[in-house]
């Protein structure tokens, strides 16, 4: 049984916490001339769910430069999505399920979210799933980057990746696979919403633990995609986050799920020489 709060989770962050408990580390040592600081977010969460404290608002207000997975203040980016969303081929939603499936699919998406078919028909399916996501939480959801970004008004925002290889990443995984988790998150909505609010209370209390358990059912199947969706992402980083972090404080926000273990960024960056300290 597929549980698709948690691939949505593990997609996006890559969760596989180990030794390091908590979510705001400041980076310093092997000469730099100043500190910096990482954040592990998750990327969607219930208004009120995650407060900010005074000293990670300080440590925003600090920085130089914002840093992302992408560059989220790119006023191009809504357009160069666009281009991205299609499935390649000749693929149609319809095609990977069922018929009384899809129907039952396009009725939800023009009742909940007003997209009559010719506005989904080709686009890619986790894309779609993506979208009900907000739509299915009994809360008004908010990003955890945006928020940082309203803090940090005015300043430099640059991503460590680009559009284009984020949605390459999504490629990589078959569309039927794609349209199996779209349709087991509408099958059972009490459950998904259940799965999703037990991840955002681990989250708030940085209980690694309990993430790692909901992961525990989805290693097999996720294997083939955890190197590329996660440790060649986060190797792919380091020389950018040294680049940024040579050169003027930066406030570093990814994925929380890329910050730990033996591959995370954290380990990583200690590799380089950099010294990491918890802070919250």
């Amino acid at each position: 049984m597929f549980r698709p709060f948690v691939f949505f989770f593990l997609l996006i962050s890559n969760v596989t916490f180990a030794q390091d408990k908590g979510l705001l580390f400041e980076i310093s040592g092997n000469n730099l001339q100043k500190p910096s600081y990482i954040f592990g977010t998750m990327h969607l969460l219930c208004e009120g769910d995650f407060e900010m404290s005074e000293e990670m608002i300080s440590k925003i207000l600090s920085s130089e430069i914002l840093a992302m997975e992408m560059d989220l203040d790119d006023p191009t980016m809504a357009f160069k999505m666009i281009g991205k969303m299609k499935m390649k081929g000749d693929t149609s939603l319809s095609d990977l399920m069922p018929k009384a499936r899809y129907d039952s699919l396009k009725s939800y998406l023009k009742d909940s979210l007003n997209l009559p078919p010719m506005m989904f028909q080709k686009t890619k399916p986790f894309l779609i799933y993506s979208l009900i996501l907000t739509k299915l939480l009994p809360c008004k959801t908010l990003m955890l980057e945006n928020e940082i970004m309203k803090i940090g008004k005015g300043k430099k925002v640059v991503g460590l990746e680009t559009l284009d290889f984020q949605m390459g990443l999504m490629d990589k995984m078959s569309y039927q696979l794609q349209a199996d988790y779209l349709l087991e998150t509408l099958s059972d909505k009490k459950k998904s919403i259940r799965e999703f609010q037990e991840m955002a209370e681990a989250y708030k209390k940085r209980d690694l633990e309990i993430l790692l358990k909901s992961i525990d059912s989805e290693k097999g199947m996720m294997a083939d995609f955890e190197n590329e969706m996660l440790h060649k992402r986060n190797m792919a980083w380091i020389p950018e986050i040294k680049k940024l972090i040579s050169e003027k404080t930066t406030f570093i926000a990814v994925g929380a799920g890329h910050l730990g273990g033996q591959k995370g960024v954290l380990q990583l960056l200690k590799n380089e020489g950099y010294t990491l300290k918890v802070i919250e």
